[in-house]
């Protein structure tokens, strides 16, 4: 509602300033006129707008990974791994970064933004905060409140129509009571309402709530109560917080006691929960578990909760001014620790509380999905469990678990540091501290580390031998043999990955032992024994069947592949490796779609198909350099001979171009082109996609299929907007329909090139 004037503002300032702020209260709708302002103008910034929540962050170390996994750039291993990373991806693109809600991250994003604006010259950023960043050349937009009536005026309905705060009341009041009307009768009490909560968006949207269960009359009278309350403590804050503080407050008196204490332990929740979670974090002392579903539908009803539905199950969040007064009220209980440790197991039991970790149960795939969407949370409780000695141990069962997560997501450096604090929290020989050893060296070889990576998996196998752990040792074994392979020493690989299967064996762990016949495969063909390496890797992917496994049957499908290629069967490890392609962006793993792109070169290679190959070389060399990790030594000799065959056959102007487009190509353009049939030829880029034109599209539309085009699933997109999965389906069938295509492949290539046809428009 309203905020013409200051949408026009930021689109002035955007032609002249590489920084805005949009500065105000809470509750003011700074995020709300960033999000329209985003929409609005994005058709100005050809490589896209890009939303960064801070709200749910609470350690300054996050900020730039909050950035980074909006970008989808992932950690490098070098000095400055994240930070590098970022300059790199933007310094070229021009683009608009939103920061929404800097607040509490102050100094974190004022080095971000100082560093942005000094090293990438196209980029504009957009913040919204409570107070301004301080960097240079930043201009500030402070909202004010929406217009209300003048104290004492006598209005018509006609004319209070036109009041931006009354059009808001009167739009929510509707939207919770269908009958609600602005008439004669209540319009006087109305304008009060809206002039005494100062034309505050976040206090009229609460009060709206309210008029589904008493009259404007009713309501003006409660809330002029509240308002002499906090008369009293006039000056202890700016005006408009303490009226949003009287708001809320009142909003929380008017609940039951048993809302007030359910509101109060959903505010633990670093990002959203579902109706399990509620149920095992909040219940007891005074809270019946029985009691929760019906009580948080009653915090929906009443506008303390959002909820969107994300996947199977519903989503719900508060809003994040009404979680930091939970978090106050939480605190005056006492309840502070107690929750925060009832967090913490919840968070446990989600990744280590079966029979199996996740990443060894059946659910695997599931998995990764879940947690992403979860990735504040595990973040809140592994803090937690830093700061508290009693609950080290099960920190650091939480980081030993999450290393296949860090690992796919590239997240090296941040679970690095988490495994580190919780070794030197938990310093006693245990099985679980063997496999934190072991999920260290497995994320330090990612980091290029090698020496860090062998020292913790000889660390690894020396507490699994005091404690007696045939998995933990089997899997240090493995360890052993990772860094044995990337220093060069493929026989000692191949012994201590043959060690590791005996010991799988005798436990029976299937994802471990489809583990360790990847790494036996990988020394064997680096051994040159190229037979060996397909049987060893055909009985890895039946022991990754038995286990229900997605992401080891990645690697092992991409390894099979190539061994398919080198023993001179193209055509099967053609669709070998197509197949890795296909998991390894369901599991989002990018090191292993690299290493299928690798194998996928090396085939178009030996079919003469020599721009197909070298665009795939470049998207090869685009993901390496965003992760900063290297191929395993037999992978880059042979990555070498493709190259240099290539070049040798190619005119070089036109190898050079075919690998720009490779490394140019987004994630979903590299699947795409990963995929392609015969019928698109060996051209450097996907086919053309005919298709109509994009004004067809809504904004939201728009923005949905951008979202498919980087590869989000569907339950992403709904948890990205915050709307339901059935929601973002409809929205798919929609823009596929319009466009007159048929699937997201293609999608994807429209998109990229609408987007080029809008930098087009925009350079003419």
């Amino acid at each position: 509602m309203g905020r013409g004037r200051e949408l026009t503002e930021v689109k002035r300032l955007l032609s002249t300033a590489r920084v805005i702020t949009l500065t105000g209260p809470g509750g003011i709708g700074k995020s709300r006129l960033a999000l329209r302002a985003a929409h609005r103008l994005g058709r100005h910034f050809p490589d896209g707008v890009w939303w960064v929540e801070l709200a749910e962050l609470d350690s300054p170390e996050l900020v730039p990974y909050a950035l980074a996994r909006s970008l989808r750039v992932q950690e490098r291993r070098d000095a400055h791994g994240i930070d590098d990373a970022l300059l790199s991806h933007l310094r070229d693109r021009r683009l608009l970064l939103v920061l929404d809600n800097c607040e509490h991250l102050l100094d974190a994003c004022r080095r971000l933004v100082t560093s942005v604006v000094s090293g990438c010259e196209r980029v504009r950023i957009l913040c919204t905060s409570r107070e301004r960043l301080g960097v240079a050349g930043e201009s500030v937009v402070a909202l004010s409140a929406l217009d209300v009536p003048a104290n004492g005026e006598q209005w018509s309905v006609d004319r209070l129509a036109d009041v931006e705060a009354l059009r808001l009341l009167v739009d929510r009041a509707v939207a919770v009571a269908p009958g609600f009307a602005l008439t004669d009768g209540n319009c006087l009490a109305v304008g009060e309402i809206c002039r005494r909560l100062d034309g505050l968006p976040l206090a009229i949207e609460l009060a709206a709530v309210r008029l589904a269960s008493m009259t404007a009359e009713d309501l003006r009278e409660r809330l002029d109560d509240r308002l002499r309350l906090l008369a009293a403590a006039e000056g202890t804050a700016p005006g408009r917080s303490q009226t949003l503080r009287a708001t809320v407050d009142w909003s929380h008196e008017l609940l039951s006691e048993e809302e007030r204490i359910l509101w109060r332990r959903l505010s633990v929740f670093a990002g959203g929960f579902g109706l399990d979670a509620a149920e095992d974090v909040c219940a007891g002392a005074g809270l019946e578990r029985e009691r929760i579903v019906d009580l948080v539908g009653s915090l929906v009803a009443k506008s303390i909760l959002t909820m969107a539905h994300g996947g199977r199950r519903g989503r719900y969040r508060l809003l994040e001014t009404l979680r930091l007064y939970g978090v106050q009220r939480l605190v005056e209980a006492g309840e502070e620790i107690e929750l925060a440790r009832r967090h913490a197991a919840w968070c446990a039991e989600l990744i280590s509380g079966g029979a199996l970790p996740w990443w060894g149960a059946p659910e695997q795939g599931e998995m990764f999905d879940v947690l992403d969407v979860e990735w504040a949370n595990l973040e809140a409780a592994l803090d937690f469990c830093a700061g508290s000695a009693t609950d080290a141990e099960a920190g650091l069962r939480m980081a030993a678990d999450l290393w296949l997560y860090w690992l796919t997501r590239a997240l090296y450096r941040i679970g690095g540091r988490h495994l580190e604090t919780f070794l030197e929290l938990a310093p006693a020989a245990s099985a679980t501290r063997a496999m934190a050893l072991w999920a260290l060296g497995f994320l330090s070889q990612s980091m290029g580390d090698f020496a860090t990576s062998l020292a913790r998996f000889e660390d690894a196998r020396r507490v699994s031998e005091q404690t007696g752990g045939d998995r933990e040792l089997g899997y240090a074994l493995v360890g052993l043999g990772l860094a044995h392979l990337r220093l060069g020493n493929a026989e000692l690989a191949g012994d201590l990955a043959a060690q590791s299967r005996q010991r799988m064996l005798l436990v029976d762990d299937q994802v471990g032992l489809a583990l360790c016949l990847y790494f036996h495969a990988t020394a064997a063909v680096t051994a040159g024994r190229v037979a060996d390496a397909q049987r060893l890797a055909k009985d890895g992917l039946e022991a990754s069947d038995r286990a229900g496994d997605r992401w080891v049957r990645g690697i092992l499908t991409g390894l099979l592949g190539t061994v398919e290629c080198l023993l001179g069967d193209a055509r099967a490890a053609k669709e070998t490796l197509k197949e890795a392609v296909r998991i390894q962006d369901l599991t989002g793993h990018r090191w292993g779609m690299l290493t299928s792109l690798e194998g996928l070169a090396w085939v178009a290679a030996s079919g003469g198909q020599l721009e197909r190959a070298s665009l795939l070389l470049g998207a090869s060399a685009a993901l390496r350099e965003e992760l900063g990790s290297s191929l395993l030594p037999y992978a880059q000799a042979h990555h070498d001979a493709c190259e240099a065959a290539v070049r040798a056959e190619l005119d070089e102007a036109r190898y050079r171009d075919c690998w720009e487009q490779g490394y140019a190509l987004s994630r979903r353009q590299m699947v795409a082109a990963a995929l392609e049939d015969a019928s698109t030829g060996d051209g450097p880029g996907p086919p053309a996609v005919a298709a109509r034109d994009g004004d067809e599209l809504s904004a939201r539309e728009l923005e949905v299929a951008r979202l498919v085009a980087s590869g989000r699933s569907n339950p992403a997109i709904a948890a990205d907007l915050f709307v339901s999965v059935a929601t973002v389906k409809t929205h798919v069938s929609h823009i596929l329909s319009k466009l007159g295509l048929e699937s997201r492949v293609q999608l994807a290539k429209w998109v990229a090139a609408h987007d080029a046809g809008v930098q087009t428009r925009a350079d003419q």
